[in-house]
């Protein structure tokens, strides 16, 4: 859940360090943000909860080990939540500044018809 916010401000933050603070966003319609927002939240629950199968009682009590990842906090601590905000902040730098220069190199190339990539362009693969 984190991650993917992160992501995306973290896409935000990048792309306005590339444009001089000049406002202009990468992500510029809010549906589209919804349905990431919707799709990367509910999305994992409702897999999660549908296929996810509880073990027998029987099971639970002779191998109490199933359970002792979450006491002893080796699923979620803060050496994973670190590690997913590093994955964060480095896929949001590596997708905008991959995309600035894809831009930068049809920038310099041109089309055939005379236009340029612009930042709507840079924006749309950046995504």
């Amino acid at each position: 859940m984190f991650y993917k916010n992160v992501l995306q401000a973290m896409l935000t933050f990048w792309t306005a360090t590339l444009n001089h603070m000049s406002g202009t966003k990468i992500v510029v319609d809010y549906a589209a943000s919804m349905v990431y927002a919707v799709l990367y939240t509910a999305a994992p629950v409702i897999l999660l909860g549908t296929w996810d199968r509880d073990v027998e009682p029987e099971t639970a009590l002779r191998a109490p080990r199933l359970y002792r990842s979450g006491p002893d906090d080796r699923d979620f601590n803060r050496v994973v939540f670190s590690q997913w905000m590093a994955a964060g902040l480095g896929e949001a730098c590596l997708a905008v500044f991959c995309a600035a220069v894809a831009a930068n190199a049809s920038l310099a190339a041109g089309r055939a018809d005379g236009a340029t990539t612009g930042l709507w362009e840079a924006g749309g693969a950046a995504r």
